[in-house]
């Protein structure tokens, strides 16, 4: 039996998370209207990926597209994520894991991608390392957190029930 002592719920650094993620859906929300959403209503989808014009590199097709793709994809996996935490599933921290994990690449491989287009990689370098530096230094901080926090494992202890149609199969 456990002493009433031993840390559980979403309290203590738990918070910091939870408070990254309620934040994610917006801020990625945002991200995807103000900065793509203008490329395809202006216009500059064309001019970025039409052979012969001024701005066209071949691989700002794919760069978009992985971005937004990408973006959108952590949208969804934020949300996932905070009906996981506040069900105190026992998914939720691997899931966060994993999130943490995808974020850091998914960045890196952007910025990488990126400097390939020159209009990019001397305008905005900085700014997707601070990204990378960012992601990177939220994994090394959050994934043995989850690994070994007795809050965590405290707080995430309920199992995703089965529907009683899919156990008699």
């Amino acid at each position: 039996m456990e002493s009433p002592n031993t840390p559980s719920g979403l309290g203590g650094w738990l918070v910091l998370p939870i408070l990254g993620l309620l934040v994610a859906p917006f801020a990625l929300g945002a991200l995807l209207l103000t900065t793509y959403g203008p490329i395809f209503d202006s216009g500059g989808w064309d001019v970025l990926t039409t052979p012969g014009s001024e701005y066209y590199h071949p691989l700002w097709a794919p760069l978009l597209i992985f971005e937004i793709a990408g973006n959108f994809g952590l949208l969804v996996f934020s949300i996932i994520l905070l009906v996981f935490f506040f069900q105190k599933n026992a998914a939720a921290p691997k899931a966060m894991i994993a999130f943490l994990i995808i974020n850091f690449l998914f960045v890196t491989i952007d910025l990488i991608a990126a400097d390939f287009i020159p209009m990019v990689s001397e305008s905005t370098e900085d700014d997707a390392m601070e990204g990378v530096v960012r992601a990177g230094i939220s994994a090394l901080i959050w994934i043995p957190y989850f690994l070994r926090s007795k809050r965590v494992k405290n707080t995430f202890i309920h199992r995703m029930v089965r529907s009683s149609q899919s156990s008699e199969r």
